[in-house]
């Protein structure tokens, strides 16, 4: 029986060169999918963070309205949580549980504010570092 050879060529696989070109084209693919998801992520936590600082402006308020005054700086947002031991009339808990901002840190607390409003109430956004661009806070 006589076996052409250009026929069996085209049964072979895909060659090596070939395989590696599929590859780095679903690298390329991955990769861009992943640096849009990426700006999608960061700017949902922004938005979170926006909405928690909403959040906890009124459970800072409903405090300022049992006790009387904000918690100080010391107190902190703890305060909401737990009576920080001179309050008669707090009622609390405020919150459910401690707050963290959506990077896993604590926010920043100032009372009396620096920035002209009742209170300073401030995310250190991703890179978790005050005073820097990415801060997200409740006089910007």
């Amino acid at each position: 029986m006589f076996v052409n050879y250009e026929d069996r060529k085209s049964e072979e696989g895909m060659t090596l060169v070939e395989i590696i070109i599929v590859v780095v084209i679903i690298a390329m693919l991955v990769g861009v999918i992943g640096l849009k998801l990426g700006g999608k992520l960061s700017q949902a936590k922004e938005d979170i963070a926006q909405i928690a600082i909403a959040d906890l402006e009124g459970s800072l308020v409903l405090y300022m309205v049992e006790v009387g005054n904000y918690p100080n700086s010391n107190e902190g947002l703890e305060a909401l949580l737990q009576n920080p031991g001179n309050s008669p009339n707090w009622h609390g808990p405020y919150m459910k549980k401690d707050p963290k901002d959506p990077w896993g840190n604590p926010w920043v607390y100032q009372f009396p504010s620096q920035h002209g409003q009742e209170f300073d109430l401030c995310s250190n956004g991703a890179d978790g570092i005050e005073g820097t661009e990415d801060d997200i806070c409740n006089w910007k």
